[in-house]
């Protein structure tokens, strides 16, 4: 059976669409499987589930994807190039997303930790127990605790985020194998 011929537009339409759904689907069913872990589970292992669900996140939706598109449709070769173009701007575009959920989670954690922090040295400075001088190295103590805690989240969000810009560029790479292997799948 010959693939019918479509339009780079056409495809790229149909390409996002159903990646969008899958992304979708899978990102509620790892969202479930993170809260259920999320309160047995340290900032590392955290980090680890978080790039193997970008690795997934980006690999199984556009294998779906594509295969989905190309089983009874086919490109021409200028509408296969443009097609290509087509994926790499929605793969930036994608990836400009993420990166700023990235941002705003980062940030809704340094706030918590300031909140944390101003709360922890209120329950300080109300204590009768101890004297100024020990409130004041209490105080001291919880400071740099949570600068030493926001140093490292910040550098695991860095780390994240650039293995996350690395997982779209490969993933690049593998929907560009996909597309070839499709395009010349002829049944």
């Amino acid at each position: 059976m010959e693939k019918e011929l479509k339009t780079s537009g056409k495809m790229t339409w149909g390409f996002i669409w159903r990646f969008l759904i899958y992304y979708i689907i899978l990102t509620i069913i790892f969202a479930v499987i993170y809260n259920i872990l999320a309160g047995n589970i340290n900032i590392l292992v955290s980090s680890i589930f978080s790039v193997i669900t970008m690795a997934i996140l980006i690999y199984v939706p556009s294998k779906l994807a594509t295969s989905d598109i190309f089983k009874d449709k086919r490109l021409d070769e200028r509408n296969e190039k443009k097609f290509k173009r087509n994926i790499i701007i929605f793969y930036i575009i994608l990836m400009i997303f993420i990166s700023f959920g990235n941002v705003i989670n980062y940030s809704l954690i340094i706030i918590g930790l300031e909140e944390s922090k101003l709360e922890a040295e209120d329950v300080i400075k109300e204590s009768e127990n101890m004297t100024d001088e020990e409130k004041t190295q209490a105080i001291q103590q919880q400071s740099s605790y949570v600068e030493e805690v926001k140093k490292v989240q910040k550098e695991v969000y860095l780390i994240v985020s650039m293995i996350d810009v690395i997982l779209f560029v490969f993933g690049g790479i593998l929907e560009f194998k996909m597309i070839k292997k499709y395009q010349n799948d002829i049944e």
